[in-house]
């Protein structure tokens, strides 16, 4: 937080100091800009030790998770197109009336564990070529 920002917001009308902005500010954080936005969509942030990295890959599909299970669904075209509204709709269907049972492993659930835990937990599980996949899928 620069001298220069705290006066730029001391200067804004109250009406656009929101509760929100005032608690990213004074949480020591700062706003998001434009510099993010490459990283918003197809961005994932991998957990390491000492410090996580962001991965990036040309995603065409979104994960959707339901019952502990992570699905795959595809919303951009091979061509690059996006996929027509009424079959992405139709495929989350598909995902909600899946009867698959509950994962026995839930791997998401691993990502609310400490960090350095969960990093040695992805470590150890990419040493495995299906677990491989599955992580990078």
């Amino acid at each position: 937080q620069s001298e220069w920002f705290k006066r730029m917001v001391a200067l804004c009308p109250s009406r656009f100091v929101t509760l929100p902005y005032l608690a990213v500010t004074r949480g020591q954080s700062f706003p998001l800009d434009m510099s993010q936005f490459p990283s918003l969509f197809n961005t994932t942030r991998v957990p390491g030790r000492p410090m996580d990295r962001l991965q990036s890959s040309p995603g065409k599909h979104i994960a959707v998770l339901r019952n502990d299970n992570v699905y795959k669904v595809n919303v951009i075209e091979d061509d690059g197109t996006a996929v027509p509204e009424g079959q992405i709709a139709a495929r989350l269907r598909a995902v909600l009336e899946a009867r698959d049972p509950p994962a026995e492993h839930p791997v998401p659930i691993l990502t609310s564990e400490h960090r350095d835990v969960w990093a040695q937990v992805r470590q150890d599980m990419e040493k495995s070529g299906t677990n491989r996949s599955a992580l990078d899928a």
